[in-house]
């Protein structure tokens, strides 16, 4: 279906760096397709001073420099148990900066009602192993009335026919909600659970289902715009490049670092979870630099949802 796309980009005339924080790899759930490395607490937590003082840097070079909107999106482990979690998003609000946040939606009520109108947009993940159906309904109504919310579905295949039945009332009670059905790999790399013909028929086709209201706020959407030899343009979503098998973009222009830069737990900055174009520096050492070329890719695969979402082209 993508064979002859020589370009891939986000659906949108607009310029924006997201710069993805890994706050740290303590979680509430330690899911069974998840790497230890992801939920055991081993890292620690950041310094809140040093990640203020990569925020400041990161908005000087991107949105100063660059004229790119600044985006955060903070990740762990479970990124609400950073002790200093309020301290951190109100201080890039107050920068007038876009903020998300991936979460398992593990916090009370209360804690949503309180954090939610701080950010642009959401995501929760729901993890079948772990995750309470009620609760969570609770949760995403909570941030529905404020904050663009959207529900990524990880879909364990023992699970799956539950995991679908669970999206489908999350739908129907949440209207507000873009709920996605994920598709989960081995240890988080380049390998695909062992879905069923059914399974991958139902991934691909009904990958994102939802009764969606107005957005709320301007963050970006994930649409992919692709771009054919013939001159021709179309539409992309991840789940089907992964489905497919057509995330395949070595020897290609990739905008990582550009479009995306990410931290890890232990302070390195890169370009994406790819590890394309190698390491900027760490943030602990001050001896960073951050790009401002495209790099070529020299990966097989882009497995990554993120990653995907970066300006790719052939050449």
């Amino acid at each position: 279906m993508y064979e002859n796309v020589i370009r891939i980009e986000r659906n949108t005339q607009r310029k924006f760096t997201l710069v993805e924080w890994t706050l740290g790899n303590k979680c509430t759930f330690a899911c069974s397709y998840c790497p230890d490395i992801l939920h055991d607490g081993t890292a620690g937590w950041h310094d809140q001073k040093k990640l203020t003082d990569f925020l400041d840097v990161c908005y000087d070079h991107y949105h100063t420099k660059m004229g790119r909107e600044l985006i955060v999106q903070y990740t762990g482990g479970e990124p609400t148990v950073y002790p200093k979690f309020k301290q951190l998003i109100n201080y890039a609000k107050e920068r007038g900066i876009m903020q998300s946040m991936i979460s398992n939606g593990s916090r009370t009520h209360r804690f949503w009602k309180e954090v939610a109108p701080v950010f642009d947009k959401i995501h929760l993940s729901y993890h079948g192993e772990f995750a309470d159906p009620e609760h969570t309904i609770g949760v995403a109504k909570i941030i529905a009335e404020t904050t663009d919310l959207h529900i990524n579905m990880l879909m364990l295949p023992n699970r799956f026919d539950e995991l679908l039945t669970i999206a489908t009332r999350l739908r129907d009670e949440c209207p507000d909600a873009n709920i996605q059905l994920k598709p989960l790999q081995i240890g988080f790399g380049d390998e695909l659970y062992p879905y069923s013909e059914a399974e991958q028929h139902v991934l691909a086709t009904m990958h994102s289902f939802s009764k969606r209201a107005a957005l709320k706020s301007n963050f970006p959407v994930g649409h992919l715009k692709t771009t054919y030899a013939d001159g021709t343009e179309g539409r992309a979503v991840s789940n089907a490049l992964i489905l497919d098998g057509t995330n395949k973009y070595s020897g290609w222009l990739c905008d990582i670092g550009l479009d995306t830069l990410n931290v890890d737990m232990f302070g390195e900055i890169r370009g994406g979870l790819c590890r394309v174009g190698g390491s900027y520096g760490n943030i602990y050492k001050d001896d960073y630099t951050l790009p401002t070329q495209p790099t070529i890719c020299d990966k097989e695969w882009c497995m990554c949802h993120l990653d995907l979402m970066v300006t790719k082209e052939k050449v």
